[in-house]
């Protein structure tokens, strides 16, 4: 075999080699890959995440007083499910300091939803007494 032929094998097995390895990149972006988790803010109410990614909506909340954060409506969860939902505790001593309450949901299924949060006291019922906060999520 001539010098040329070699060389130019060689120049057709590492384009064959960089195009398998462009179109594996791609296919495992597309279907394979996990996104960074999206913090959507407080004040934030609306957001985009992607199927099979997950999302935190983390609300100011203070449990020493009784109140606390809940989902108060169903949501469809053919769209969004919720993963976890946690109390994070004041990074301070002082009395009646206020904590972060973290809830993370995944993405399973394209469509929109609206997650309704209402921050009351388990043992009241007056609605005077009740925050609420509405996001809405849209799922690609």
């Amino acid at each position: 075999m001539s010098k040329n032929r070699k060389v130019t094998w060689l120049v057709v097995a590492i384009i064959i080699v960089a195009i398998i390895g462009v179109g594996g990149w791609f296919v495992y972006n597309k279907y394979f890959a996990t996104a960074a988790i999206v913090q959507i803010d407080e004040n934030q109410t609306e957001a985009e995440v992607k199927k099979g990614q997950e999302f935190k909506i983390t609300l100011g909340s203070n449990q020493t007083t009784g109140f606390n954060w809940t989902v108060s409506n169903i949501f469809d969860k053919n769209i969004v499910k919720i993963i976890s939902d946690k109390y994070i505790a004041p990074g301070s001593t002082a009395m009646g300091a206020s904590g972060e309450q973290e809830f993370t949901f995944k993405g399973v299924g394209s469509g929109k939803v609206n997650i309704v949060f209402t921050y009351a006291r388990s043992f009241e019922r007056d609605p005077s007494q009740e925050a609420v906060k509405t996001y809405s999520i849209t799922v690609k």
